[in-house]
């Protein structure tokens, strides 16, 4: 698939920090008209969201109502984690914002999320590796709806069509899971997988690595690599950027002040990246995976001219 020219930008929100429902819509709002690609509604470690603090998918599903374009990433822990409703919360993402919805997997295997699950820290070498299984159950979850499979007709009484829903039959070291999904499949098909170059996640279609202009943003297996890098209002953000065009697909910006950082994007910086075609903004109808240049794949379960399921 062809991708537009340019790089995208996202910046992290912080879904902890970021409880007011009128501050969210202004910076999402603010976000999207100054040209941003995407934003990471993002979770501190530790404990699961939901004490005492918004949890990220439902910030940005509150988002996802206030906003035609950019894309909306959510980080979420694979460790300890649930595929079967990891991955029912995303498809529900992706159909609430028309297909705009990212995860961006991490590994926590601290003794606070630990505890928050009554399990034990994961060591150094279980961790990624359950991280792995997770991604790949979420994705077989997403591929157990083929294509068509809702048929919803009225006339002729048929709602699914049976033979494009699929047991997954998941089976390892850290879960069992029959399938198939609660939901039909995304709009995307599939969610854009973010990940850490540290975390070494072999399904990722976006690493994040540290990178500036002057220093090695490095290669991946990724279909895209985005460098990450920390920003104040006072960052020289034009060589910035432009340093990292052709060197990287994009960038996540992690700002102290978000407020600051998006007035000063909106100012002085992105107007003129935009025109000259450094930073590549956002267009109504298009989903993450386009704006990333990813095609939409087939469900691997996909029944082709009934010569059964592809592998």
């Amino acid at each position: 698939m062809t991708r537009r020219q340019g790089i995208l930008v996202g910046l992290v929100l912080d879904a902890a920090k970021t409880a007011d429902p009128r501050r969210i819509g202004s910076q999402v709002q603010a976000a999207e008209r100054h040209g941003l690609g995407f934003l990471l509604f993002d979770d501190g470690p530790g404990e699961p969201a939901g004490r005492g603090y918004p949890d990220p998918v439902e910030v940005a599903s509150f988002a996802s109502a206030t906003t035609r374009a950019i894309g909306l990433v959510v980080t979420a822990a694979a460790t300890h984690a649930e595929p079967f409703h990891l991955s029912n919360r995303f498809s529900s993402l992706d159909w609430g914002s028309s297909g705009r919805a990212g995860w961006l997997v991490t590994v926590d295997a601290s003794t606070a999320r630990a505890a928050a699950y009554s399990a034990s820290p994961p060591d150094a070498a279980t961790a990624p590796r359950e991280a792995g299984a997770v991604v790949d159950a979420a994705r077989r979850l997403w591929d157990s709806w083929e294509d068509g499979a809702l048929i919803a007709d009225s006339a002729t009484g048929r709602f699914l069509d049976q033979e494009k829903l699929h047991y997954v039959d998941v089976h390892n070291e850290f879960f069992r899971i029959r399938g198939p999904a609660l939901l039909p499949r995304p709009k995307q098909g599939q969610l854009p997988v973010f990940a850490r170059a540290r975390d070494h996640l072999a399904q990722a279609d976006v690493v994040l690595v540290d990178g500036w202009p002057g220093g090695a943003v490095g290669e991946h297996d990724a279909h895209r690599t985005f460098a990450e890098v920390a920003v104040t209002p006072a960052t020289d953000f034009g060589p910035l950027l432009r340093g990292l065009s052709g060197r990287a697909d994009g960038v996540l910006l992690r700002a102290g002040d978000t407020d600051a950082v998006l007035e000063e994007l909106g100012r002085r910086v992105l107007p003129e990246l935009i025109a000259d075609r450094t930073v590549l903004p956002p267009r109504p109808g298009e989903t993450l995976r386009e704006q990333l240049g990813l095609p939409r794949p087939v469900s691997r379960y996909a029944t082709i001219a009934g010569k059964g399921a592809q592998a």
